[in-house]
C-alpha cells in the first residue's frame, strides 16, 4: 500500500466514522446510519472493497488495499463493522448498542480477531443529542481514556493557521458509478489532484421480508 493509498483509505474511514458518530438531528433524535452513508432502501449489509487504481476502470488484478463489512438492523442503524487487511485477513470488528427510543449510540464494543474484547467506549449526550462524554474502558473495566465535550451554541469555530508554516492542501474528489436497482452506487472512484488513486466496489444485501 502506497502512502497515497493509505491516506485516501484513512480519510474515508475517518469520514465514515465521524458521520456515524455525529449523525444527530434536532431534539436529540439520531439520524440512522443509512441516511448518514446516503444508502437507499432496506439495506442489510454492505461489503466495500478498496483497490488501488491508475485509471477510471476497475480491473480484477488491481491491488486490494482493504475491505470493510457493514451490518445494519431494520431501523437502518449500523450494528457491526468488520475490517480486513489487504490480504483479506480479519483485523477486528466493532459492535454498536443504541438507545431504543432516541437511536443515539450508547456503546461501541471493539474486538480482536480472536473475538476477545479489546475495549468498550460509552457515550453520554445532552438534550440536543450532542456527545458530552466519551469513556473508553479496558477489558477489566478500568478507564483507558475519557473525553468531555462542552458546547456553546453562540460560539463560532474559526480555523487557525500558522503563517510561518507551509500550507499543504490535498484535494480529494469522488465519483460514484454503476448504481444498483435502488440507486446505490456499486463503484466509487477517488481522485487526488484529478488523478485516480483508488476504486471502491460494493456488494449490497437488502432485507427481503420482515423475518430476515
Amino acid at each position: 500500500m502506497t502512502s497515497s493509498d493509505f491516506r485516501v483509505y484513512s480519510i474515508r474511514i475517518v469520514v465514515l466514522c465521524a458521520a456515524l458518530l455525529q449523525g444527530v438531528s434536532s431534539f436529540g433524535q439520531a439520524k440512522n446510519s443509512l441516511a448518514e452513508m446516503k444508502l437507499k432502501g432496506s439495506v442489510k449489509s454492505v461489503l466495500e472493497k478498496l483497490y488501488a487504481a491508475t485509471d477510471t476502470n476497475f480491473h480484477p488484478e488491481n491491488p486490494l488495499i482493504g475491505k470493510t463489512l457493514y451490518k445494519f438492523d431494520r431501523k437502518g442503524f449500523v450494528v457491526g463493522i468488520v475490517t480486513y487487511n489487504n490480504k483479506e485477513k480479519l483485523v477486528g470488528y466493532t459492535n454498536y448498542v443504541y438507545d431504543s427510543i432516541t437511536g443515539l449510540k450508547l456503546q461501541e464494543r471493539c474486538y480482536f480477531p480472536d473475538s476477545m474484547l479489546k475495549e468498550i467506549t460509552k457515550f453520554k449526550y445532552d438534550l440536543a443529542g450532542n456527545v458530552i462524554e466519551e469513556r473508553v474502558y479496558e477489558r477489566n473495566d478500568t478507564v483507558k481514556a475519557a473525553v468531555v465535550n462542552h458546547y456553546d451554541p453562540k460560539a463560532k469555530e474559526e480555523p487557525e493557521f500558522d503563517s510561518d508554516e507551509e500550507k499543504i492542501v490535498i484535494v480529494i474528489t469522488t465519483r460514484p458509478r454503476q448504481p444498483d436497482a435502488m440507486g446505490n452506487w456499486t463503484r466509487l472512484f477517488t481522485f487526488e489532484k484529478k488523478h485516480p488513486v483508488s476504486v471502491t466496489t460494493r456488494e449490497i444485501e437488502y432485507f427481503l421480508n420482515p423475518e430476515d
